[in-house]
């Protein structure tokens, strides 16, 4: 059977409810809970962009995405949420050290939001180098958003954790 898959994404949104480009006042998010009782599989990834805040609070960013995951499991108790730990974050010519205070907490903070949720976890960051850095073939100059091969890594490692439970 075909698969349909809906993009509900904005670019440079955050997981923080307070931020200057929240997903939570975002028209693709009000259109996400429009569509959500049509289908039983949802990916969420969001975290990097929360990183670039200066006042990134852990326990603000948590909190603010167990809500957003329990407001699409509240309007669909049948949905598998799975959360994607981002790629990580490669040093750029233009930044300081802090992209490997990032690549510690992150994947932590994502875990945790999953396991509270019961949501499934997909690590698109150990895919993509992990704390590591180990594949910086993967990314732009920018040490921010992959390339094209990245994002073929990215569609693998979504595609491989989701395919059991599309069967």
């Amino acid at each position: 059977d075909p698969i349909s898959v809906l993009n509900f994404s904005h670019g440079g949104t955050t997981a923080q409810k307070v931020s200057r480009n929240s997903y939570w006042t975002s028209d693709v998010y009000k259109d996400a809970l429009d569509y959500v009782n049509t289908t039983t599989i949802m990916v969420i990834q969001l975290g990097t962009n929360d990183a670039f805040q200066l006042n990134l609070n852990e326990t603000i960013f948590v909190d603010d995405y167990k809500d957003l995951i329990k407001s699409f499991q509240d309007k669909n108790p049948n949905l598998s949420v799975f959360v994607s730990i981002p790629p990580p974050r490669y040093p750029s010519q233009r930044e300081d050290n802090s992209y490997l205070e990032i690549n510690k907490w992150l994947p932590i903070l994502i875990r945790t939001i999953s396991k509270e949720t019961n949501s499934y976890v997909i690590d698109v960051f150990d895919a993509l180098g992990g704390e590591q850095l180990t594949k910086p073939e993967y990314f732009t100059s920018d040490g921010i958003h992959p390339n094209d091969l990245g994002y073929e890594v990215i569609a693998k490692t979504v595609a491989h954790k989701l395919r059991p439970f599309l069967i």
